[in-house]
């Protein structure tokens, strides 16, 4: 058995930890053929529905946001719709995991350099789930930031 994080396409929905036994779990989570996109570090696989795209399937604005975070490369040039299941293949990225299950608060801090590179709080802003806190996290970026999402 293997745990993932389901990320619903619907944003008022939670994004929960669900445990998946084979490989027909992920198809009936994703509604349909899977395929695995692999983020590097930490290294998880994002599982999305295949044909998401031609299905005309919505944006899934939070896996979106998560995979823009940990793969900025992927920033603007592609996105994640329908339903996804985000599942962790290190001790960091499960550590990572763990994180966006739970609930807040969330803080974006940024680094500074100065003589020793250090972590700041950017600003005072709390964020109720991980996935505000990056989509703010990614807003700071634009604008040449490092940041990182961190509980408050």
């Amino acid at each position: 058995m293997e745990k993932g994080i389901f990320i619903p396409q619907d944003t008022w929905l939670p994004a929960v930890e669900v445990e998946y036994e084979s490989f027909a779990d992920y198809q009936e989570a994703v509604d349909g053929y899977v395929e695995g996109i692999s983020i590097r570090e930490p290294s998880f696989t994002l599982y999305v529905n295949e044909e998401g795209k031609v299905r005309g399937l919505p944006i899934n604005a939070r896996a979106t946001v998560l995979w823009w975070k940990l793969e900025p490369e992927m920033r603007g040039v592609d996105i994640v719709v329908g339903h996804a299941v985000l599942v962790p293949s290190s001790a960091a990225a499960r550590e990572l995991a763990t994180m966006i299950d739970s609930e807040g608060p969330f803080r974006v801090e940024e680094i500074t350099v100065a003589t020793t590179p250090a972590w700041r709080i950017v600003n005072d802003m709390r964020f109720t789930n991980w996935f505000q806190a990056a989509r703010h996290a990614l807003l700071l970026e634009e604008h040449g930031a490092i940041t990182r999402v961190v509980s408050a």
